[in-house]
């Protein structure tokens, strides 16, 4: 290891290239977490009566991540005045660069008065 000016023996080489590689993927799938889900975590949620007891909850939000989201799945949970989670929805965004302005919508069945929100799932590209 170049940091630790570690050796190994030949017979071990790929073996320890194996285990570095490992761990500069996973590394490298956690810091693209985190990114996202401090994406998530900043959103502001607004909510839009649309009339006859449906409501639109809105929030839109540059992607200040440096990756490019493929596919990205958020679970809201809207709560009520006594803080009572209604229940849970779901919005999504499918190919959002790094530097675009994405929106999200999702239809709770009642009026929040505060949203929660986290990651269910995301994918990113090279693209």
């Amino acid at each position: 290891m170049d940091k630790y000016d570690l050796k190994v023996s030949d017979k071990y080489a790929d073996t320890l290239k194996e285990l570095v590689d490992n761990g500069k993927a996973a590394q490298a799938q956690n810091d693209k977490k985190d990114a996202v889900n401090a994406l998530v975590s900043s959103l502001q949620w607004s909510t839009t009566d649309d009339g006859y007891g449906s409501y639109t909850l809105t929030a839109t939000a540059q992607n200040t991540t440096k990756y490019n989201i493929k596919d990205l799945s958020i679970v809201l949970s809207p709560y009520d005045q006594s803080g009572v989670k209604q229940e849970e929805t779901y919005a999504s965004i499918d190919s959002r660069k790094a530097g675009e302005t994405v929106k999200f919508e999702a239809y709770p069945s009642a009026a929040p008065a505060r949203v929660e929100a986290s990651v269910d799932y995301f994918d990113t590209s090279n693209e």
